[in-house]
């Protein structure tokens, strides 16, 4: 058994038997990867698709190259907020904007998944689309480290953006999507002040 404070990612072994003989696979050692915990990947996905009172939302989840995958998609009068959610240490990317009736892109922007300060070996990144951007489909593919695109399959992810409010909100009001793109603005000047700092 292994304690709760080292949790190997695989095991590896090989085959002895008598008087000498060692069996390997091949040239290399015999290895088992092992579940990596859901504990973290669950909290974390449990926040990102709390219920924001006024809005729609709209969940889906991926397997992705062994890597679980989690989007939220929230939409209230001020536009439309998603937030990806990643078990992962790798370094990924967001390639991301809206797409029409026949999934085509209508603009792209890209943002880097950050570790999560509260979930360990979680990634996450949470991007907005303004009222005049909204559209159909919420459309993105993940650029993971070496210029390596991925899809889901053969085609781009796609997740239908929910309807049934009007959005554009007057500006007196203040949506759950504007709330989300000032806080995400506020933790960004506050990394750069940190690093000024130090």
């Amino acid at each position: 058994p292994f304690t709760a404070t080292y949790v190997p990612v695989a095991v590896e072994f090989v085959l002895h038997g008598p008087p000498n003989q060692w069996i390997n696979h091949g040239r290399n050692n015999f290895t088992v990867s092992l579940p990596k915990s859901t504990k973290s990947f669950d909290v974390a996905v449990e926040a990102a698709t709390a219920k924001i009172p006024d809005t729609l939302q709209r969940t889906a989840m991926w397997n992705v190259l062994g890597m679980r995958l989690a989007a939220c998609i929230t939409v209230d009068k001020s536009g439309c907020c998603a937030q990806f959610v990643a078990d992962t240490d790798a370094n990924v990317s967001l390639h991301y904007g809206p797409g029409d009736d026949r999934k085509k892109w209508l603009l792209a922007r890209t943002e880097d998944f950050l570790a999560s300060s509260d979930h360990k070996g979680v990634k996450q990144v949470r991007v907005v689309l303004s009222p005049e951007e909204v559209d159909r489909y919420m459309m993105f593919v993940l650029k993971l480290d070496g210029n390596h695109w991925v899809k889901d399959g053969a085609q781009d992810f796609v997740i239908e953006i929910p309807k049934g409010l009007s959005v554009g909100a007057p500006k007196a009001e203040t949506g759950a999507c504007e709330e989300a793109a000032a806080s995400e603005l506020r933790h960004k000047i506050d990394e750069v002040e940190g690093c000024w700092k130090d």
